[in-house]
């Protein structure tokens, strides 16, 4: 049984609302990171710092829930690309679970979603 992490949100709204916020949990060899709100130039750093950590452990895959990420811009889409050669460097292998329908968007424009074989299965 693995326990969630949480890593700091980035807090940029007015309301106080997270501009993005990550978790993960480990199961075996397989990391699990779920990505919520905005992956931008401000939060990307987020990102890249929490991948740089997991592949220190050397896991075989990575799966990123991307469910709940809201926007994915150019820098974004870097971060996700950084992070597949990280991951690709430790001798992993990145999927995707369940892009959002922006993420789904920008990977298809930019004809990147190759790049980035979908989970099916758990966890």
């Amino acid at each position: 049984m693995s326990t969630p992490q949480l890593f700091p949100p980035v807090t940029g709204h007015a309301d106080g609302e997270p501009l993005l916020s990550l978790e993960w949990t480990n199961h075996g060899t397989v990391t699990v990171i779920r990505i919520s709100g905005e992956l931008d130039m401000s939060s990307t750093p987020l990102l890249t710092d929490l991948v740089e950590a997991v592949v220190g452990s050397r896991p075989t895959r990575v799966v990123v829930d991307m469910a709940n990420v809201r926007f994915l811009c150019a820098a974004g889409l870097r971060a996700l690309i950084q992070t597949r050669d990280m991951i690709i460097a430790a001798g992993g292998r990145l999927v995707l679970r369940a892009p959002s329908r922006p993420t789904r968007r920008i990977l298809a424009i930019i004809r990147t979603e190759c790049l980035f074989p979908h989970a099916v299965d758990s966890p």
